[in-house]
């Protein structure tokens, strides 16, 4: 492929966590520096600023994170990054800078990370036929699912795999952290070194995360998630938080859980969207 091909349409790389997903993308983008002067393109790189990662590298020692990109393989990339606090800014970057005037490439690391309207980002921008729009990302979250994006958790990265050609959709894994087989997902552990349970926030800080094999990788409590769900899907007349504990709590064997999983359902909005009848707070 021409480096010229590259413009007007898209790329992504994905896999588990230690997969090298940002790796790649600074590999290809130091490789497209060196032909930007030839080919008459600038490269602008956007990462979400609360996702920002501070480098050990002891060349980027007392330099704003801010402004470069790094993976855990400690390789860099330090040219017109930016760092932004949500996905409009970056079509605001391409409006305020009239980028339609000449060919670009739009590098998006930590695509995940950011707010839904990322996926619009992606839309618009590829379809230009002299942007290049290149990102790096999981796609599966710690639950095995397409990352279902906050605040409005009604979009998944199951539909920016719907708008990169298949081709350029680079499926990455990792060595699993209990056999060293191929890993495809990422097991969220927590303080006790346990996987963190299917109903827990999908968005949480402080947390280590594996990649796992589909030997190893685990969705503890998944089944008492999709049970409470069903539970109040099929409840025509809506179902009180009364109704819940009765049925539920004999069942799990606490009340903890049932509330863990009640507050993740509303907070991700999964049950407002399927049965506005429920209220957690309703005797």
């Amino acid at each position: 492929m021409q480096i010229l091909d590259y413009f007007g349409t898209s790329k992504f790389y994905t896999g588990p966590t230690h997969s090298r997903k940002s790796a790649r993308l600074i590999e290809e983008l130091t490789t497209l520096q060196s032909f930007a002067e030839q080919f008459c393109f600038d490269i602008h790189v956007f990462q979400p600023r609360h996702a920002v990662r501070r480098s050990p590298d002891k060349l980027l020692k007392g330099i704003n994170p801010e402004t470069y990109i790094f993976s855990r393989g400690q390789a860099y990339y330090d040219t017109n990054v930016h760092s932004v606090d949500s996905s409009a800014e970056i079509i605001s970057f391409y409006q305020q800078n009239h980028l339609d005037k000449q060919k670009h490439v739009i590098a998006i690391d930590e695509v995940h990370l950011f707010d839904s309207n990322i996926l619009n980002v992606f839309e618009i921008l590829s379809r230009h036929p002299d942007f290049y729009v290149v990102g790096a990302g999981l796609f599966l979250s710690f639950r095995g699912e397409p990352w279902v994006f906050p605040p409005d958790f009604k979009e998944s990265m199951g539909r920016l795999k719907e708008m990169i050609p298949e081709d350029n959709w680079v499926e990455l894994s990792a060595l699993c952290q209990v056999c060293s087989r191929a890993a495809n997902f990422t097991q969220r552990i927590n303080k006790h070194r346990e996987p963190e349970p299917y109903y827990a926030p999908l968005v949480q800080v402080g947390f280590d995360y594996e990649p796992r094999c589909d030997i190893h990788f685990e969705t503890p409590c998944r089944r008492a998630y999709e049970a409470v769900l069903f539970h109040i899907e099929t409840s025509p007349e809506g179902v009180s938080l009364t109704d819940l504990e009765s049925y539920f709590v004999p069942r799990l064997g606490t009340k903890k859980t049932l509330s863990q999983i009640l507050k993740t359902l509303t907070d991700e909005k999964t049950v407002l969207q399927k049965n506005s009848s429920f209220f957690p707070n309703q005797a």
